[in-house]
């Protein structure tokens, strides 16, 4: 039987670094990148275990742009990942927009600017074959063509989103415009850049059914990040 592949965006301690990444590597996760939520989000620690718990966004917009790592898992690693974490008990899993970070060394970065405008969206044919075209006339971007590749085949496949990756333009504001890449050193000239791509991700949230839901929603909320974009635990706010 084919295992289809699914998109996962972690941002606590499944991450790199984090007690419980083991388990990503007894998984078999493949690591594509480190990335952010496109909308903010509420994210909160329990204080009991120093475990944090995303919530989906409200309508005071309150959060931040949750700093986290993009993974590709088989139906057997999401089975295994619900399991490990509480699905549906502790936590739940949804769909949400998120920013992938790729960097790219170009030779001609100021033309991935005019071609793509500003973030790609993974699920805009259009827009990814600009992105592609752009990729493909460098040399020595096998991989990250690659990537593009798998990453439309798996937003082409996935189903509707369930939460805000489908109600961007509908319930939230008009975002201030992202730039596709990051100011290169020079204009012109190689220069390695950042692309941002939009993509639809399986994120673990607080669900519904936990018990601790109220009591953990109303802990600080975590508004600061080290250099790297991991949390900062409930000591280190202390000290």
């Amino acid at each position: 039987m084919v295992q289809r592949q699914h998109v996962v965006f972690v941002f606590g301690t499944l991450k790199r670094k984090e007690p419980n990444h083991r388990v990503m590597d007894d998984i078999k996760a493949t690591f594509i990148g480190t990335g952010r939520t496109a909308l903010k989000q509420r994210l909160s620690l329990d204080e009991r275990y120093g475990i944090p718990y995303l919530f989906m966004p409200t309508e005071k917009e309150e959060g931040h742009h949750v700093h986290g790592e993009v993974y590709l898992c088989d139906d057997a690693a999401m089975a295994f990942l619900d399991h490990f974490e509480g699905v549906p008990k502790m936590y739940e899993r949804e769909q949400v927009s998120v920013l992938l970070e790729a960097p790219v060394t170009l030779r001609e970065p100021s033309r991935l600017r005019m071609e793509t405008g500003g973030v790609v969206n993974m699920c805009d044919g259009a827009a990814v074959d600009s992105l592609r075209q752009v990729l493909r006339d460098e040399e020595g971007l096998t991989d990250t063509i690659d990537l593009i590749d798998t990453l439309e085949q798996r937003m082409k496949a996935a189903q509707q989103p369930t939460h805000d990756a489908s109600r961007d333009s509908e319930s939230s504001p008009t975002p201030t415009p992202t730039p596709c890449i990051t100011p290169p050193p020079m204009e012109t000239g190689p220069a390695t850049v950042t692309l941002l791509l939009r993509i639809v991700a399986n994120v673990y949230v607080c669900s519904r059914l936990n018990p601790q839901r109220g009591v953990i929603e109303k802990q600080e909320m975590i508004a600061c990040y080290h250099d790297d974009g991991s949390y900062v635990k409930p000591d280190e706010r202390r000290g």
